[in-house]
C-alpha cells in the first residue's frame, strides 16, 4: 500500500511524501521499478520523500531496499518495522470498544494474521486491514518529524 501527499523540499517548496507499507516479501520484484516508474515520476526533477512502515523484516528483505537508500538521491527518509502480532495486541488492547464494534463486519479487512485480535472472540481472519490503518499513523508520524526538522 502506499499513500501520497504534498510535503515541503529542503528549500521550502511544495513536494510529495510517499508511505510504503505491508510486507516486504515481494520487494526484489518490485522495489527498482518502484523507484524508477512511480517515484521518480511524481515528480520530475524533485525526488519524492519516501517513508517506510513494514513488518518486522528479514535480514534478506531489508538488504533488498538498497535501491531506495542508493546516490545520488536516496529516496528513503525514514523507516519503521514492528512485529505485527504486538502491534495487533496492542491496539487491541488499548482500543477494545472500537475493535469490538469494527469485529461486527465480516470479512478480511480487519485482519489478525490468523490469531484472535480480541481473546475469547473466537475470530481469527486472515488479512492486513488493521495493521494498516495503524500504518497510515505511523507514516504520518515520521512525515511530520521530517517536515519539523526542515
Amino acid at each position: 500500500a502506499a499513500v501520497a501527499a504534498a510535503s515541503p523540499t529542503e528549500d521550502g517548496a511544495a513536494g510529495v511524501a510517499v508511505c510504503f507499507a505491508g510486507r516486504l516479501r515481494a520487494l526484489t520484484r518490485t522495489v527498482e521499478m518502484l523507484r524508477d516508474n512511480f517515484l521518480l515520476a511524481l515528480q520530475p526533477g524533485v525526488a519524492p520523500d519516501a517513508f517506510l512502515y513494514a513488518v518486522r523484516p528479514t535480514a534478506g528483505e531489508l538488504a533488498r531496499l538498497g535501491p531506495l537508500l542508493d546516490p545520488p538521491s536516496p529516496l528513503l527518509r525514514a523507516a519503521r518495522f514492528d512485529d505485527e502480532v504486538d502491534v495487533l495486541e496492542s491496539l487491541g488492547r488499548d482500543h477494545l470498544a472500537v475493535f469490538s464494534e469494527a469485529m461486527k463486519v465480516s470479512g478480511n479487512w480487519l485482519g489478525s494474521t490468523g490469531r484472535e485480535l480480541l481473546p475469547g472472540s473466537g475470530d481469527r481472519r486472515w488479512g492486513p486491514g488493521i495493521f494498516l490503518m495503524h500504518a497510515h499513523t505511523e507514516c504520518l508520524q515520521m512525515v511530520k518529524a521530517r517536515e519539523a526538522r526542515l
